[in-house]
């Protein structure tokens, strides 16, 4: 993957891009109410989403998004720094409730901290990048999948069969934890 080929499918996907007064609005810092700044975070987002969904790319990094990905002659997002900044409340989140320097946590789990699956797609693209996250799965009777994350500055270390077997320990504690949820809603029915 090029970064031609990225800015040509961004001009595609983006039919304004090279319209200068939008522009240097979408590339301003971010400001002011939640409401103003909001819907240039969503813009952000759901590009880098769509432009790695469409190239396959899983791992990605702050630098090639901003300086190949959205380069506008030596122009770069000035809020993009923001949108991957999601990664470390992410991190921060998941600290909380692990001890150690990383955390295993089921993908569900991992995209409603995330705030959603195409959210959790990005923050763990970019966790990949930075060698800060690792996507796990083990297929025992079914599909599990899972998230490895370090909760410190080091990289994250190698998926060990540990990791696995906790993947599937904190999986079967969230079915059973459903399963109770459902039988106590029958039951104040």
């Amino acid at each position: 993957m090029d970064s031609k080929s990225v800015k040509e499918f961004i001009r595609k996907e983006v039919p304004d891009w090279d319209d200068e007064l939008i522009a240097t609005a979408r590339f301003k810092a971010f400001s002011g109410q939640k409401s103003d700044w909001e819907p240039k975070f969503q813009f952000w987002k759901n590009l880098i989403v769509k432009i790695a969904r469409h190239f396959g790319v899983f791992i990605i990094s702050p630098p090639q998004v901003k300086i190949e990905w959205f380069n506008r002659g030596g122009l770069t997002p000035l809020c993009i720094d923001h949108v991957l900044e999601k990664a470390d409340e992410v991190i921060k989140c998941l600290s909380e409730s692990h001890w150690n320097s990383y955390c295993v946590v089921t993908r569900n789990k991992f995209e409603s901290t995330c705030g959603g699956q195409k959210e959790g797609y990005a923050v763990l693209s970019y966790l990949s990048g930075c060698r800060k996250g690792q996507y796990l799965s083990t297929n025992k009777k079914e599909l599990i999948e899972g998230i490895k994350v370090s909760l410190s500055s080091a990289v994250v270390s190698g998926v060990s069969s540990l990791d696995f077997d906790t993947l599937h320990l904190i999986w079967t504690q969230e079915k059973l934890q459903q399963q109770l949820n459902v039988i106590d809603r029958h039951w104040e029915m």
